[in-house]
């Protein structure tokens, strides 16, 4: 117990410099351990006016895929390179010890964090104008402060956000230039026209149907074309196994067919080539996580080691709902559309999320809209953009199938009420744009990159 008499000098802040030191020159000498030690260290764990940065900068090259060397950091940072990682003479880890010192330094920030909350707290106790509420609402706020969650929040100018609007233009003429995306291609062409050519950073983006409609397909060739672009994708399965998801993909080369993996008659030349084609793309597919809170930790580990720049979530109806006392099965959802959005917009990556429609529109006969998403309003508050599946009535003589609408009922950013009608193959694997209208029944034909009468019927009503 404390008595009266101590005083506040009595306790030291924690002192880190040398244990940030030894965890810069982990990640210098061990750069295959980056994505490990971002787990549990950011730049704030780092002071000083220089430590901050180098460790940005490490981080950064990482993420981007660039090398991680002496000579790279020092042709970046100069003296602080020097002056922090090599005149203190420290020697790199082992990769497990590397951890131990990130964990060290974690557990280190954690403390210097609530030092500081507590010196905000005993200041305001001294206050003679706060109020018992005061008090009581600077206490609660204490422990998400500690934890890094939910400390002071800054206003930016717009001076700097300005900025960085300038710099994103900048990268992306840059990205153009290389030949480069700057969005992710949405693997069909009218919806990457009706988003400026993609998935953009911080995005929450629903696909929505009824079962067996072919959202999980559609998210397939969704998911191969961001990887095909060079954009690594994360599938996070709650409904198939990782081999059922790799199955379908290997359908979609048209190479293989699904009776003859049934029945062990695939021709082995033919499944190399289809599997050929698929190994070197940059997919993540993660079938055991459950909770919100796996998959949001899981998405953060891969994109801040440059493993994830879009995910996708196979679906919202099979995650783990824990509801509190007094909390419904509504509420419970909207906090974790409300998680998942606040995670695209810290992640800076699109997140996908597949759910489920309820029977009113198929019962009504009529085309899906935003009411009918099933269980929570916030599904449609949150989402940036909804797109909804349904069938066609009538079954396409060359197939055997029916067609599939693709609804954007919701679009942020841009226009919505577009449909875009895409044809199966026969393995229902891969799909193929014949036709699109606005929501005034239009037709929209022709070059979609030039039409400027179909630019007109979408931007300008």
């Amino acid at each position: 117990m404390i008595s009266k008499e101590t005083s506040i000098s009595e306790f030291r802040l924690p002192e880190t410099v040398e244990l940030e030191r030894q965890v810069l020159t982990d990640a210098t000498t061990s750069p295959e351990c980056i994505g490990e030690l971002m787990r549990y260290v950011t730049a704030e764990a780092f002071t000083g006016d220089q430590r901050p940065s180098l460790w940005r900068t490490i981080t950064g090259l990482f993420s981007r895929g660039e090398e991680v060397d002496f000579v790279t950091l020092h042709a970046r940072e100069g003296s602080a390179f020097i002056d922090e990682v090599v005149a203190p003479g420290l020697s790199g880890a082992l990769p497990r010890t590397a951890i131990n010192h990130a964990i060290l330094l974690r557990d280190a920030t954690a403390r210097r964090r609530a030092y500081f909350a507590a010196v905000k707290m005993l200041e305001a106790s001294t206050r003679r104008e706060n109020t018992e509420a005061d008090i009581c609402a600077l206490a609660e706020g204490m422990g998400r402060e500690v934890q890094g969650i939910g400390g002071s929040v800054s206003e930016t100018p717009i001076g700097e956000i300005m900025d960085e609007i300038n710099e994103g233009m900048r990268e992306r003429r840059e990205l153009a230039l290389q030949g480069k995306l700057s969005r992710i291609p949405t693997g069909f062409r009218m919806l990457d026209w009706n988003t400026y050519q993609g998935w953009g950073p911080g995005q929450l983006i629903i696909l929505a149907a009824r079962p067996s409609v072919g959202k999980t397909a559609i998210m397939l060739q969704m998911a191969r074309a961001a990887a095909s672009a060079g954009f690594p994708t994360n599938i996070f399965s709650l409904e198939m196994t990782n081999e059922e998801l790799g199955t379908r993909m290997v359908f979609s080369t048209e190479k293989v067919s699904p009776s003859d993996v049934a029945s062990g008659r695939v021709v082995q030349e033919d499944f190399d080539d289809a599997a050929m084609s698929l190994r070197g793309l940059p997919i993540f597919i993660n079938d055991h996580s459950r909770s919100v809170e796996e998959i949001i930790a899981r998405m953060t580990i891969n994109a801040r080691g440059g493993k994830c720049r879009i995910a996708f979530i196979d679906y919202l109806g099979l995650m783990d709902i824990a509801t509190g006392w007094r909390e419904n099965l509504n509420q419970a959802i909207a906090k974790i559309t409300g998680e998942l959005k606040a995670t695209a917009k810290r992640l800076k990556i699109p997140i996908v999320l597949l759910c489920q429609l309820n029977r009113d529109a198929a019962k009504g006969d009529r085309p899906p809209e935003l009411y009918d998403l099933r269980d929570s309003g916030a599904i449609e508050q949150d989402a940036d953009i909804v797109l909804m599946l349904e069938n066609e009535k009538a079954i396409e003589p060359t197939t055997g199938l029916r067609d599939i609408n693709i609804w954007m009922r919701k679009n942020r950013q841009y226009k919505k009420d577009i449909c875009v009608k895409v044809r199966p193959n026969k393995t229902y694997s891969q799909f193929t744009e014949v036709g699109a209208t606005v929501n005034d029944g239009q037709e929209l034909s022709g070059d979609l990159d030039d039409d400027e009468d179909n630019d007109n019927k979408l931007f300008d009503k």
